[in-house]
């Protein structure tokens, strides 16, 4: 019992470490969009061995076209104003 409560308990606190790294990321896209007027993704990726994704912000533009609406359902968070 000790043990699933445990791992219950890690697996929240990996879920708030991404929400606060999610949130992070979302002021900073918000602020690059507002400097360059370009539109940021928000788009969670794992690198390593690391179970927990890490928040990484695109510019839109620089996205291959032919990726972009895959890039669109994989992302988080959108800085473009009708979404």
């Amino acid at each position: 019992m000790l043990v699933t409560s445990w791992r219950y308990g890690y697996r929240a606190l990996r879920l708030i470490a991404f929400s606060i790294r999610c949130l992070i990321a979302a002021y900073r896209a918000k602020r690059l969009a507002k400097l360059a007027s370009e539109r940021m993704l928000i788009i969670p990726e794992v690198e390593g061995d690391e179970r927990t994704p890490i928040p990484h912000i695109y510019c839109y533009a620089d996205i291959k076209p032919d990726l972009r609406e895959v890039a669109l359902q994989r992302a988080v968070y959108d800085t473009h104003p009708n979404t």
